[in-house]
């Protein structure tokens, strides 16, 4: 009996006391993608840009075809800019995008009003963004088919990728901060519309897209991306113009749709060529509570781990987790497609890891912060199997909600029957192996199996009352 796959297969993933579980991940390092775009009817012109953290270079273009190399670079943000700014440290050229537009009503009583209250106390220009950035992200919903002003947007407390744009364009001028709205579009890997993740935050869209930049008098202007991340954006960000500048002034600036959505040709394909992605968790913070990546504004504020997970040839496990365990409670973090994991917002103390993957056995080790600090841990898959089955009672129907326990020495790890009883037991060491099951109301089971490696042991379970 071949098991469907559970939407998680790691035993307890329980919230740990010992966890702090903050929402906000920072990044650093760098990464680097390349783009190939395709259309039989012609490309539209993609321009070079350039800002703080962000490069865009077309650096091949025929006709029908472009390549797009697109480079962040994930440093900590060292904005030294007080706040509120001073008028002489925003140029002439870029007060423009200090004034209230038809869609960015930055004049408005209520949108003054709320960036007075969001940025009152801010003594720096990081702060103040980062203060805006926090409430929009915990206090706008995801909406397409309401209006996308800023002002609507406001008062509905929803909004599209342009709508909350405009809004936090909207909140920053009312606050004298210089913004501007980037448009672009997200690379879907080759197809459409397609959900992707980046260091576990969904990126909700695929296709067109709207994304804020702003002006800090020490660092030029920076992107971010309110529905995934601060002071940066990550490189599947393909821009195509930039509001209110000369930057691809060949670009449609209208929308052609009523729920300000932009039309593209159909026929279109995107592929990503190459990609260098060096990029790493190595802190976290506990605001906004929805997630969201950012870059270092302070100092190291938790502990982080991070790392990659390989098997004995150096080639990277794509499909696992790693486990931070207390006890015998742990919780899990899937591994990147590149094998690779990143933890923050881990107190001090001695954590046990583990790294799980189907295939192979579970691989530990013991990492200690004697203060918050980021620390690289690698782990090396040896190979291993796999027990799955089914547990029922003597009728034959499933039994949900219980535990399977693969025993080591003394200790028993759990794996949790689905709703049909199902279950699956990854990590085996090659060699025999102890299991046993149990439930309220029935008897205990056990059972010795042989592993080999890269077997996969189907084990069934009738339990007695």
């Amino acid at each position: 009996m071949e098991m469907r796959l559970f939407r998680s297969f790691l035993l307890l993933a329980l919230l740990l006391p010992g966890l702090a579980l903050p929402e906000t991940m920072i990044l650093e390092g760098k990464h680097r993608v390349v783009l190939d775009i395709i259309n039989p009817s012609g490309i539209k012109k993609i321009p070079d840009y350039q800002n703080a953290n962000f490069s865009q270079k077309v650096i091949e273009t025929k006709p029908w075809t472009a390549r797009v190399e697109i480079i962040i670079t994930l440093e900590p943000f060292r904005s030294q800019a007080g706040y509120p700014l001073a008028d002489y440290q925003v140029p002439e050229q870029f007060q423009v995008f200090l004034k209230p537009e038809a869609e960015v009503q930055s004049s408005r009583p209520e949108i003054q009003r709320q960036a007075r209250e969001l940025v009152g106390y801010a003594s720096t220009e990081t702060d103040a963004v980062t203060r805006v950035a926090d409430w929009m992200a915990d206090n706008i919903r995801y909406e397409v088919n309401t209006p996308q002003d800023a002002l609507s947007v406001y008062r509905n407390r929803a909004g599209s990728c342009a709508g909350q744009t405009r809004l936090m364009m909207a909140i920053l001028r009312a606050a004298g901060i210089p913004a501007r709205y980037a448009r672009g579009f997200l690379p879907p890997g080759g197809q459409w519309g397609f959900d992707k993740e980046y260091w576990g935050v969904s990126i909700k869209s695929g296709g067109f897209h709207a994304w804020i930049e702003v002006y800090y008098p020490d660092q030029g202007w920076v992107f971010s991306d309110i529905l995934h991340s601060l002071n940066f954006v990550d490189p599947h960000h393909l821009l195509f113009q930039i509001a209110g500048t000369n930057l691809n002034p060949g670009y449609e600036t209208t929308v052609s749709g009523e729920d300000g959505n932009i039309r593209m040709e159909e026929g279109t394909s995107w592929t990503i060529f190459s990609e260098d992605d060096q990029s790493r968790v190595v802190d976290a913070l506990p605001e906004p509570k929805r997630p969201l990546l950012s870059l270092r504004t302070g100092p190291q504020a938790t502990c982080a781990v991070y790392g990659v997970a390989k098997d004995g040839a150096g080639k990277p496990v794509k499909s696992g987790s790693l486990i931070v365990w207390e006890g015998d409670q742990g919780k899990g973090y899937p591994l990147d497609r590149k094998g690779r994991f990143g933890v923050g917002g881990l107190n001090r103390g001695t954590y046990f890891i583990s790294v799980r993957a189907e295939g192979f056995a579970e691989a530990k080790k013991n990492v200690t912060f004697e203060q918050p600090e980021a620390k690289k841990l690698d782990f090396v898959l040896e190979p291993g199997g796999v027990i799955y089955g089914r547990v029922t009672d003597a009728s034959g129907q499933g039994i949900s909600g219980i535990y399977v326990y693969l025993w080591q020495g003394g200790s028993g790890k759990g794996f949790p029957t689905d709703e049909d009883g199902n279950y699956k037991v990854i990590g085996c060491s090659a060699g025999t192996q102890r299991l046993s099951v149990e439930g309220p109301g029935y008897q205990k089971a056990e059972a010795k199996i042989e592993i080999k490696p890269g077997a996969r042991v189907e084990k069934n379970w009738v339990l007695k009352r």
